[in-house]
């Protein structure tokens, strides 16, 4: 009897887990209630369920279906964040499986990293990490100065040090200016220096680094696009210009489509590189879905 006990009481930990991780996870996506959240993805006709079943996910109320659990992989943007997919499987499969040696072992074999020497260089050429996850006080400095973004995604996508006279070069910006940006980027720690005096980033060959769970606000977005679009009059050019595809359909299923067409968008960052080659560039690939009519 005490061994049964004990088993519900694994249980309910780990149902109580995962739902405060389904909370974090909504809240890190801006809906502060739980209801903001199931209605803005479509209610009842998305989820399969009604909002009081899906509030009593977030309580720990009930253990939820595998189909249940696919919509919220989706809803959550699993599939396109690794971290948080192994965390939210492993999260899911101690619900399912409870205690016992054998959770213990399947969570510990699913946990292991891949860590084979050249894995990484053999999927990404050059890279030297996956991904870069900054403070929102680093990001800001980014958002608010082109000359700063530019040093830095220069310097974070580059293996070699460089001078500031070289980035001043590149970049087509004054040297003073380079050198100010440099010293700016150090203080808040996005860059370091050699002893020789060249730049470097110590998060190069990463892509990603806006603040994780936080959504980008407008005006964070709006600046991004203004140094995207001024670098790409002056240095840059449209390669693709495809005509959109209009279609009527429902935005409770599209929206469970919206974490493949990200994978597929993402895909192109298993071409990223450190070094430099006879065509290399800064590419800026685009995804955007509007709604136009509701009908």
């Amino acid at each position: 009897m005490r061994m049964r006990e004990a088993a519900v009481e694994d249980r309910k930990r780990a149902l109580g887990s995962f739902s405060a991780l389904l909370r974090q996870y909504r809240r890190g996506l801006g809906h502060p209630s739980a209801r903001a959240f199931f209605e803005a993805q479509g209610g009842r006709t998305f989820f399969g369920c009604t909002y009081r079943a899906y509030l009593n996910l977030e309580n720990g109320l009930s253990v939820p279906q595998p189909a249940l659990v696919e919509k919220l992989a989706a809803a959550f943007w699993i599939a396109v964040d690794e971290p948080k997919a192994r965390e939210f499987t492993l999260a899911y499969l101690r619900v399912l499986l409870g205690a016992g040696r054998f959770t213990d072992y399947a969570v510990e074999s699913l946990s292991r990293q891949d860590d084979a020497p050249g894995r990484e260089q053999a999927a990404r050429p050059g890279a030297e990490g996956r991904e870069t996850v900054l403070s929102a006080a680093q990001a800001q400095i980014l958002y608010r100065s082109a000359q700063d973004y530019w040093c830095f995604t220069l310097l974070a996508n580059d293996a070699g040090r460089w001078t500031p006279d070289g980035l001043a070069k590149v970049l087509g910006l004054p040297v003073g200016r380079v050198s100010k940006s440099l010293t700016a980027l150090q203080r808040a720690r996005l860059l370091s220096r050699d002893g020789e005096g060249r730049w470097f980033c110590p998060h190069r060959g990463t892509l990603l680094f806006h603040p994780k769970d936080q959504p980008y606000r407008p005006q964070d977005l709006a600046a991004l696009r203004r140094h995207w679009e001024r670098m790409a009059r002056r240095r840059g050019g449209e390669l693709i210009s495809e005509h959109p595809v209009l279609t009527r359909c429902s935005e409770s299923e599209l929206r469970g489509y919206f974490p493949y067409l990200m994978n597929s968008l993402l895909a192109a960052d298993h071409y990223t590189r450190t070094q430099a080659g006879p065509d290399t560039a800064f590419f800026l690939i685009e995804l955007v879905v509007q709604k136009l009519l509701p009908l």
